[in-house]
């Protein structure tokens, strides 16, 4: 078999739920084609979807040892640590290094997204509008512009970029109370 049979499988199985099952399918896989990138990577989304983020993350350092111009493992393991808002200047350096590779609006999203947590508010704000405009329809996105303006006391556009997110992710309880909160302040 080829390596993306294994791939689809795993896809196939994830599709249906079935992350234990797509888990060992990717491994198997690995077990034929152990320096496999498309694998690894695999491996790691699953192990994300499935709640095993520490692994997931060991997962994309493990491919990065494979092929250090991986631009999606650069970009997880930046978003990951911004998320934690944790070790911000290796987060810049794998963002900054993925958005060399590929300037994507979800990796300038994620770039975006660490300059916020260094506190580099016009940066991020620059870089998450020009990322907003091409992926109009990405909820997390306008959250985290959201969030950058409220940041900067732009209340106005932290309000229309949130409601904006809510449109897209109408379940998102946490943003709605943010824009009851903000309701509050305007």
């Amino acid at each position: 078999p080829r390596p993306q049979l294994f791939n689809y499988l795993a896809s196939l199985y994830m599709a249906q739920g079935q992350g234990d099952l797509a888990l060992s399918t990717v491994g198997n896989g690995l077990e034929l084609y152990p320096n496999n990138t498309d694998l690894l990577y695999q491996k790691a989304l699953i192990l994300e979807q499935v709640g095993r983020h520490q692994e997931a993350a060991q997962e994309m350092k493990t491919l990065l040892s494979f092929d250090d111009k991986h631009a999606e493992a650069l970009n997880f393991l930046a978003y990951d640590l911004a998320v934690k808002n944790r070790d911000l200047d290796e987060a810049l350096h794998y963002a900054e290094r993925a958005i060399a590779l590929n300037p994507a609006p979800h990796i300038m999203d994620t770039l975006g997204w660490v300059y916020y947590r260094m506190g580099r508010l016009i940066e991020a704000l620059k870089i998450i509008e020009e990322a907003s405009r091409e992926l109009s329809e990405d909820a997390v996105i306008f959250e985290h512009l959201g969030e950058i303006h409220l940041s900067l006391g732009n209340l106005e556009q932290a309000r229309t970029a949130f409601e904006r997110s809510l449109q897209l992710a109408p379940d998102n309880d946490k943003l709605r109370e943010k824009l009851e909160t903000l309701a509050d302040s305007l």
